[in-house]
């Protein structure tokens, strides 16, 4: 089986299983999924598209529609409209776990370790049961890009500082050897030189080909790692574009704040 870092290496030219051709070129797309939280709408219309090896981020103030697009992807909550289409198959509407067999894996706001296990314990979890026989060497290529674990293996992971606990979060999505990762707000709460240190792990990521969507409140340094953005206000998709064009306009401001960005209105 191959290991973590090369399969991150081969996720941006990796074909669909079973011999299914992608949606055009797309790894992911969402056709203009509607989904609630009961019966309280998240997110409606929202049309959104990944390439393998693309680095895509969600911008947007809090309860903006980011993670709800997120938790729609991976089966946590309703989709009442669309359809979300992953290599080539429809996945709407699959539960989590199957979700996480076709190769999506959600590293959540809030980081949500297991205090009670330890960072050894956590990361095994990540792999799931079907990763077991593969777990030792996954630890090791995990390890390998997060070395501050490598000294934490056995304490607990509530006892772990918040800088920490979010590269655990991470490296227990990595686990499960994803083909899609999903980052929500992985800088959220953090002091600003271990802001540095997550960015620095998501370019290393986007550097081995690994497909992402990254929601995040800090615009700058999301515009700055991903090729292209998404902005959302009031779940619905405000703007879209490059993020190098993207950061030369005010728009995204505009957007983020959800003034409009038509005629200045």
């Amino acid at each position: 089986m191959p290991s973590i870092l090369t399969q991150l290496k081969r996720w941006s030219s990796r074909r669909p299983p079973d011999g299914r051709e992608p949606s055009g070129d797309a790894l992911i797309h969402l056709e203009a999924i509607t989904a609630r939280y009961g019966s309280t709408v998240a997110v409606r219309d929202v049309d959104l598209t990944v390439k393998p090896g693309e680095v895509v981020a969600i911008l947007g103030a809090n309860g903006a529609g980011k993670t709800s697009t997120l938790k729609a992807i991976v089966g946590m909550i309703d989709v009442s409209g669309g359809r979300i289409v992953y290599a080539g198959e429809d996945i709407t509407g699959l539960s989590p776990e199957r979700i996480v067999e076709r190769g999506i894996s959600l590293t959540p706001e809030g980081r949500e370790v297991f205090g009670s296990l330890t960072t050894r314990e956590n990361l095994r979890v990540g792999a799931g049961i079907n990763g077991q026989r593969e777990y030792p060497q996954r630890l090791e290529e995990a390890l390998t890009l997060f070395p501050v674990l490598q000294d934490k293996l056995d304490v607990f992971g509530g006892l772990l500082s918040g800088g920490e606990q979010q590269q655990l979060a991470i490296a227990r999505s990595l686990m499960s050897d994803p083909e899609l990762l999903l980052l929500d707000e992985p800088s959220l709460g953090l002091a600003p030189i271990v802001v540095e240190r997550v960015f620095e792990l998501i370019e290393q990521l986007r550097a081995r080909g690994t497909t992402l969507i990254l929601a995040e409140q800090n615009v700058e340094r999301a515009l700055r790692v991903a090729d292209r953005a998404y902005v959302f206000s009031t779940g619905r998709v405000e703007l879209e574009g490059e993020s190098a064009e993207l950061r030369e306009t005010g728009d995204v401001e505009r957007a983020f704040l959800g003034l409009g960005v038509e005629n200045g209105s």
